[in-house]
């Protein structure tokens, strides 16, 4: 839907906003994003891949959420 659309976008450049704002002090920490990244896309790709968009919004939430360390609040309300 339209609201789903906006609000994907809306998280797709807060992410960037926090990832690109402000530097990562810890090279450990940039790279333990990094693999997050990488896990998370690769198992809601298996999960999502009946709805590809959905799929989309939920990688997108699931990085803005974790950077400032809600994590699994906001992706088990997608369940």
């Amino acid at each position: 839907s339209l609201f789903e659309f906006k609000y994907s976008i809306y998280c797709f450049f807060k992410f960037f906003l926090i990832i690109f704002s402000r530097p990562l002090k810890v090279n450990s920490k940039k790279n333990c994003i990094q693999n997050f990244c990488i896990k998370i896309s690769f198992i809601s790709y298996f999960a999502f891949t009946w709805i590809y968009f959905f799929n989309v919004r939920i990688i997108l939430v699931f990085f803005f959420n974790y950077s400032q360390g809600h994590i699994l609040i906001y992706f088990y309300s997608f369940f």
